[in-house]
């Protein structure tokens, strides 16, 4: 499907998408329970490129206001990762695919990103526990991804259902 934005649509999704990820990053919230990977997701499965860029200057925007950390390039990449992935989602089949295996991608990658700064030391088990540590924040993404999909998805439904002729 062709998707034509004018100026104006373009300023305003990307302005939606650095307020959702700035507020979601910024405002009390429990560890890792954010919208960001569902909105990196349906950012990009909806919106292809525009979503793509617009996540990640305003991804970047963020990040340089909160300030740069050591596990930067290993966030980063497991976001580019969402994002190109996100550009395969066919139907909701897949959606719900990703739902669960982003979150997943990016627990792997970040957390592997936090053993190689040797605080577990550099070990298997130093990898192990980095990874065992880090459960109950896995289990923080996995819920909030799929929480905040689940609410994009009643958003569809619910645009479709008013708008239906």
């Amino acid at each position: 499907m062709k998707r034509n934005f004018n100026m104006k649509n373009v300023i305003l999704i990307f302005l939606c998408i650095l307020s959702i990820i700035f507020f979601s990053r910024v405002l009390p919230h429990l560890p890792n329970f954010t919208p960001v990977i569902s909105l990196a997701i349906y950012s990009s499965f909806f919106l292809k490129r525009l979503g793509i860029i617009s996540f990640l200057i305003s991804y970047l925007f963020v990040d340089m206001y909160l300030g740069l950390n050591s596990i930067l390039i290993w966030t980063w990449g497991s976001f580019l990762i969402i994002l190109y992935l996100s550009n395969f989602i066919k139907n909701i089949n897949h959606r719900i695919l990703a739902i669960f295996s982003m979150p997943t991608i990016f627990f792997l990658i970040t957390n592997f990103g936090v053993w190689t700064t040797g605080y577990y030391g550099l070990t298997f088990q130093g990898l192990l526990k980095c990874y065992t540590m880090a459960l109950p924040f896995y289990a923080n993404t996995l819920v909030s991804t799929a929480f905040f999909s689940l609410l994009i998805e009643f958003i569809i439904l619910f645009k479709k259902r008013i708008f239906q002729t």
